[in-house]
């Protein structure tokens, strides 16, 4: 049946709250980026009031990009690492490219507490130039890690790489400030290798080396056929490895393609890619392993929590260890497995939408790409969707594919789900939790395609995208200063209007008001400096239903205002 698009919007778009229960407060959004390139994301908090994104950039100053990136005319497709801090308001505190003469890639943040220092692991195949002190070997890619201040002075950096080309590398800090760094390779013996590879395939490669970053040992981990790490340009998963917390053990999770062979136990061989858990110990010694096989994407989310229970976040459709059924037959949704410290499987489940055609093409939920627990052990994943309102999904698509946040508790129980997109392609890379309990969700947006959640267009091709929001329960919401608190004092008048509507607030001071129409098109915006009061001229709007989205310095909201003639 043929619904309406009106209808669809205002019911489900542009309400602050689900089944009179839940409000969720979209705080802030923000476009990072230029006329070129920027993706494969990471955010970290830091401090708990800044925050550090990285991401890949092919662009020199530009947009929000103050710092050039490091250029060599013989390599002509080149890009850095481009890391902006700021604010917990998404204000810019400054920015830095870092990197060498050609490509550098998948970066991945985390901080260091102890030293208060950031630690970026990433991909590089420059020689010794710019901020690149090692040259990589053979010029294939290798890990390279570089340790900054929190104001992006460059402290030391590393390179560790074979003679083939090593690829997507996480670190973990060890209480005794120890580092394990672990990727893909495909090289043999040679260079900073000295652990050779089950096959001729990609092998995971661990290495550990001491707060110097001088190499302890290394080893290489899979079997004879291909172990993949998280890979896509939206897919930067850091928990490759995962540390115990009851015990000086460590696990290492990925994708497998392995039978029986090397360190894979186990013996069913399928064409898909399987989910494989392994444990060491401090030394590096298999102590089990279990691989968990499906028709699954080789991309996998992992989280550990304080008991050693481990949750996988991964897409497919039903079979072998993904024992729950998809919503649709042969429709990709979200699959999400628990799995206790002994390796064994608590649950899974699938999550997600119908798969039915959504603007010309078969929907379904794909790339999850962060899982993690909050102080009361529920879990959230993050994802892409471009799935309509139907099962698992309470809300309507925005354009193409959209940033897709699922909440369930600890049995697997959905909580709520929220969406988040612009008019076009929107790709979520994940989320990042604050002590005040709110959220950043990140990724990278197609520019253009304005709409009441995505509210600033950005600038060319693909830029990075967050989104700040907070989810209130009503029965807890107390504070004048809401979201909810803020549209109660929000009036437009006269609605339905002819020539004018005058939108006044009671609560805050009003800093712009956008204008939409019914496809989320960006119609006309009005800024004021701050303002109790703002008259919207509609002599020259046709007819019709359109949505006013307004702002104050630290809340949002949208109206419905109907124009007759």
């Amino acid at each position: 049946m043929k619904r309406s698009i009106i209808a669809i919007t205002i019911a489900m778009i542009y309400m602050p709250f689900f089944a009179n229960a839940q409000i969720f407060e979209i705080i802030k959004d923000k476009v990072i980026g230029t006329v070129g390139h920027e993706d494969f994301p990471s955010l970290i908090a830091i401090n708990d009031h800044e925050l550090i994104m990285a991401c890949r950039t092919d662009c020199d100053i530009d947009g929000d990009k103050t710092d050039p990136i490091c250029d060599d005319i013989t390599h002509p497709y080149r890009s850095d690492i481009w890391l902006v801090k700021l604010d917990t308001a998404l204000n810019i505190i400054w920015n830095k490219s870092i990197g060498g003469n050609y490509n550098e890639s998948e970066p991945k943040l985390i901080f260091d507490t102890a030293t208060n220092h950031i630690l970026l692991s990433c991909i590089s195949n420059s020689d010794s130039s710019c901020d690149k002190n090692s040259p990589s070997l053979l010029n294939s890619t290798d890990f390279w890690i570089v340790e900054l201040d929190t104001s992006g002075a460059i402290i030391n950096d590393y390179r560790y790489g074979g003679f083939n080309d090593e690829d997507n590398p996480s670190i973990k800090i060890l209480p005794n400030q120890e580092r394990l760094i672990c990727g893909s390779s495909r090289s043999g013996i040679g260079g900073d290798k000295f652990s050779a590879n089950h096959g001729s395939q990609n092998d995971f490669w661990l290495l550990k080396t001491n707060s110097n970053g001088t190499r302890l040992w290394d080893k290489s981990i899979g079997g004879i056929g291909s172990e993949q790490c998280t890979n896509g340009f939206s897919l930067n998963n850091n928990n490759l490895v995962l540390l115990s917390n009851s015990s000086n053990h460590f696990y290492i999770n990925g994708a497998t393609t392995s039978s029986q062979n090397g360190d894979i136990s186990d013996t069913q061989l399928i064409n898909n890619p399987s989910l494989w858990l392994a444990k060491f110990d401090s030394i590096g010694n298999k102590i089990w392993d279990k691989k968990y096989c499906g028709h699954m994407a080789s991309n996998i989310a992992s989280y550990i929590n304080s008991s050693d229970e481990f949750y996988f976040a991964s897409h497919g459709t039903s079979g072998l260890a993904m024992s729950d059924s998809n919503n649709v037959l042969n429709v990709g949704n979200l699959w999400v497995i628990k799995i206790d410290s002994s390796g064994n499987k608590i649950w899974d489940y699938f999550y997600g939408g119908n798969g039915n055609i959504i603007n010309g093409m078969a929907a379904n939920d794909r790339d999850a790409t962060k899982i993690s627990e909050d102080n009361s052990s529920n879990v959230y994943i993050s994802c892409t969707t471009n799935n309509d309102v139907g099962f698992d999904i309470s809300e309507p698509t925005y354009g193409l594919q959209d940033y897709w946040l699922l909440k369930i508790d600890s049995n697997g129980n959905k909580l709520w789900d929220k969406r988040f997109g612009g008019s076009k392609n929107d790709y979520c890379a994940g989320f990042v939790q604050m002590p005040d309990s709110s959220i950043y969700i990140y990724g990278m947006s197609d520019a253009g395609g304005v709409t009441s959640m995505k509210t600033d267009s950005g600038h060319f091709y693909l830029d990075i995208w967050i989104v700040h929001f907070k989810y209130h329960d009503t029965s807890t919401v107390t504070s004048v200063n809401s979201n909810f608190e803020f549209e109660q004092g929000i009036k437009l008048f006269p609605n339905p209007a002819t020539n004018f509507c005058t939108v006044q607030s009671s609560k805050e001071r009003i800093n712009s008001v956008m204008v939409y129409n019914t496809v989320g098109e960006l119609i006309d915006e009005i800024k004021t400096p701050s303002t109790t009061s703002i008259q919207i001229p509609l002599a020259s709007y046709p007819p019709g239903l359109y949505f006013a989205t307004i702002k104050s310095e630290h809340h949002i909201v949208t109206k419905k205002l109907v124009i007759k003639n």
